[in-house]
């Protein structure tokens, strides 16, 4: 993190250390030090960085009136994709097995 923030990058993704509860608190350790020093730098969860990664690739390759399918869409990274898919314009076919976890996924998407 000290190198990210000497080089000026914006984002440091934690990954498996942020689940490592006795490792560094999971995550918590991490970004506290981050605070205190006053870094710039921003960490984030494994699966917000991955999100956008595929958010910014299908905004590349698509057309906000393209249909894009999103398999595990009431969970963590279909979730998040499916909700900024939605509000970017796209018909968001959803396959979930959660019923109750869609009807509020509808609801926050818009």
């Amino acid at each position: 993190v000290d190198a990210a923030e000497r080089a000026g990058v914006r984002y440091v993704g934690l990954a498996a250390l942020n689940k490592a509860e006795w490792l560094n608190g999971g995550g918590e350790a991490v970004r506290a030090r981050c605070e205190a020093r006053g870094y710039a730098v921003k960490i984030v969860h494994g699966n917000a960085l991955t999100a956008a990664a595929v958010l910014e690739t299908v905004r590349r390759k698509t057309l906000p009136e393209d249909t894009v399918c999103v398999t595990g869409a009431t969970a963590k990274i279909g979730r998040a994709l499916a909700i900024a898919l939605a509000r970017r314009g796209h018909e968001v076919v959803c396959l979930t097995t959660a019923p109750d976890r869609f009807a509020d996924l509808v609801r926050q998407a818009g």
